[in-house]
């Protein structure tokens, strides 16, 4: 920390972390300051969806978060221990970036789980707007872009961190998204762990539901049926 940074401005990371210490009000610093934000509050909608649906996919979400916080900074910023920039008015750890591990590693799960076709190819739908699953993976993909690239650009800007700890924090967030994903479709789908998880007493009581079962699409004639098909998008 820059010793010319006000003691009282290191008095909650918590509270600095989700609103900086930059006092020039513009156009510019608005946007960065919404971007900064989105990794708090993505958790925040989909816990409350969680809490209204009682989805597994909200689960999911709320549980790979919670690694990567974990990852980032139970593990990585304690064993690094590398200072934030000059002038930061964070006081924790700065190496890597939690909010560009987050950002990052929710984007590559979307691109993973909806950003390219099942077996490689997609079959055309004629039906128009929500209903069409190519419109539904295209929305999915830009929101997220959108949303997820320009946060480690952000957490400079307000000199939370350097540049190398938001690369970082990317190459935590992708590898962990990548793991998480084969752990899912390799373990957790195969083994229906997910639709043995709501059958137990206390999901049941909540009346908890399974909406992530992806698997392999049969195409068992010329005319797949594409109602089947929208389930995997």
């Amino acid at each position: 920390m820059d010793p010319l940074t006000p003691v009282a401005t290191c008095v909650s990371s918590i509270w600095t972390s989700l609103w900086p210490c930059y006092h020039s009000i513009t156009f510019g610093s608005v946007v960065m300051l919404i971007y900064s934000m989105i990794p708090v509050i993505v958790p925040v909608l989909v816990l409350v969806k969680l809490l209204w649906r009682r989805e597994t996919s909200s689960l999911l979400v709320m549980l790979f978060i919670g690694a990567i916080m974990l990852v980032c900074e139970g593990i990585l910023k304690h064993a690094v221990k590398q200072e934030r920039p000059a002038g930061s008015c964070d006081c924790s750890y700065g190496m890597p970036s939690s909010h560009s591990a987050t950002s990052y590693g929710l984007l590559v799960w979307t691109y993973l789980e909806v950003g390219f076709p099942i077996a490689g190819f997609e079959i055309a739908s004629g039906a128009r707007g929500w209903s069409n699953p190519q419109f539904r993976r295209v929305t999915y993909l830009v929101t997220s872009t959108v949303s997820f690239v320009p946060v480690p650009f952000s957490r400079v800007y307000f000199l939370y961190h350097t540049v190398a700890q938001v690369l970082v924090g990317i190459l935590v967030g992708a590898i962990l998204a990548l793991a998480w994903f084969g752990f899912l479709r390799g373990m957790v789908v195969p083994k229906a762990w997910l639709d043995k998880l709501v059958m137990l007493r206390p999901f049941r009581a909540i009346r908890a539901t399974n909406d992530y079962s992806p698997r392999p699409l049969q195409f068992n004639s010329s005319s797949p049926d594409m109602e089947e098909m929208d389930q995997y998008v």
